[in-house]
């Protein structure tokens, strides 16, 4: 899960320079559930915390890139579900 959410959070902060904006002081929690019938992960919880506001575009770049743009995630088998949130301001 480790290297999910450090791909999580270098992507975003690729596509956030690439739009001329920086998200540092940024972080990640995953915890996840095992599925029903064991010994595979059913469910991915993921919370993504960000120091300061952004725009509504800015949130969409980051959510966007969070969910849909990190190679990990995209290689995770499709039936496990991923919860995302998102906190912005967060101390």
């Amino acid at each position: 899960m480790g290297s999910y959410a450090s791909c999580m959070l270098g992507t975003v902060d690729f596509y956030a320079r690439k739009k001329d904006f920086e998200v540092n002081g940024s972080r990640s929690e995953l915890s996840y559930d095992m599925s029903a019938e064991g010994g595979q992960v059913g469910t991915i919880h993921v919370k993504m915390f960000f120091d300061k506001a952004y725009t509504a575009e800015q949130k969409e770049i980051i959510e966007h890139s969070a969910k849909n743009l990190c190679h990990v995630g995209n290689s995770l088998n499709p039936s496990i579900v991923k919860n995302y949130e998102f906190f912005y301001e967060a101390k």
